[in-house]
């Protein structure tokens, strides 16, 4: 009977977990964003749905066209498209979340050396293997790319992918990751005196170009 009992109390608390981790909704902070538009002047940024915006606030297993990478120090690195295919004349503007899953308040900032607006690297490899190469962008602008992130939050990016490569009519894989700075070793008096990159990725997205019709 008390075997009976634990087991029932047991499968009570796993399902009230599961319930709380499939409603939980994530924060967005989409200033970053919104500073990206500002500076390359866009008119407007890639048309989301309320029902999209609701559903990139949840959990990764329940949010999967997010292109969730896995979880790396308490950062989850998500990327998607609004489209799979696009033509050879339009924009093609990347969309990036970068979420805290752990309950503490966490901190990043990405290299100055990233070839886009913010600190993430964008790779984008061919059909053929080949991986394209982007001159850095020499007006990095740094209140645009970096801070802290509370638990329970996620800070939202935009990344104008062909504004970095020169694309042409074909299907290209893009990945995003962002490389930042961890203290590998501290002094006996607690003092950083060594230090190392550490990188989060998202999942790869396959995008294709195509000739307007």
């Amino acid at each position: 009977m008390k075997f009976y009992l634990a087991s029932i109390i047991l499968l009570t608390i796993i399902f009230k977990m599961s319930a709380e981790q499939t409603n939980m909704a994530y924060v967005t902070d989409e200033s970053h964003a919104l500073a990206v538009l500002q500076m390359e002047r866009l008119s407007e940024a890639p048309k989301i749905d309320a029902v999209e915006k609701r559903r990139e606030t949840l959990p990764a297993k329940d949010f999967p066209e997010g292109n969730w990478g896995q979880p790396f120090r308490g950062f989850q690195l998500s990327l998607r498209f609004n489209k799979d295919i696009y033509t050879n004349d339009e924009p093609i503007t990347a969309i990036l979340l970068l979420r805290n899953i752990t309950n503490r308040f966490i901190n990043y900032s990405g290299s100055d050396s990233a070839n886009n607006d913010g600190p993430f690297e964008l790779s984008v490899t061919t059909e053929k293997g080949q991986l394209l190469t982007s001159p850095p962008i020499v007006d990095w602008i740094v209140s645009a790319g970096g801070g802290g992130i509370p638990t329970n939050t996620q800070h939202k990016y935009l990344e104008q992918l062909n504004n970095r490569y020169n694309l042409t009519n074909g299907a290209y894989l893009v990945q995003a990751s962002l490389r930042y700075q961890t203290i590998k070793k501290r002094s006996p008096e607690g003092k950083p005196i060594e230090f190392e990159w550490k990188q989060i990725t998202s999942a790869p997205v396959q995008i294709k170009i195509e000739d307007s019709h």
